[in-house]
């Protein structure tokens, strides 16, 4: 969150569970997607609103989500989106995107759970004890 300037156009809150697995990103790829979705949300939101990050474990990915209630995104939206589609791919990650005119947007990239974490969820167990 801190990557971009917020300004009092928006407040930012951000939820994520208290344990998360680890996850295959290239950091740098993931942080341009995050700023460009939260800056977005921040500059194209309704003054005074709010830009949530939400962040959901599932069995094999991460899903980032960054939800805003502004104007929303016309299905055709600019080249930002095409960007992080594009270094979405490179991760073998996915991205999508859900608005609603006039009442906000919601943007995700769903990152892969990283092999490691899924072997770890994957065995029982052990008993070291005896």
């Amino acid at each position: 969150v801190d990557a971009f300037s917020v300004t009092a156009a928006a407040r930012v809150h951000a939820a994520a569970p208290g344990v998360l697995p680890l996850v295959l990103a290239d950091r740098a790829r993931l942080a341009q997607i995050l700023t460009s979705f939260g800056s977005n949300a921040v500059k194209y939101g309704k003054p005074g609103g709010h830009v949530r990050f939400e962040l959901e474990p599932g069995a094999a990915h991460v899903r980032i989500t960054v939800i805003d209630d502004g104007l929303g995104i016309p299905e055709d939206a600019g080249i930002g989106l095409a960007i992080s589609k594009r270094l979405a791919e490179l991760m073998k990650a996915t991205v999508g995107l859900a608005s609603e005119p006039g009442r906000g947007s919601a943007c995700w990239i769903e990152v892969p759970v990283h092999p490691i974490a899924e072997l770890r969820a994957a065995r029982p167990p052990t008993n070291s004890g005896g």
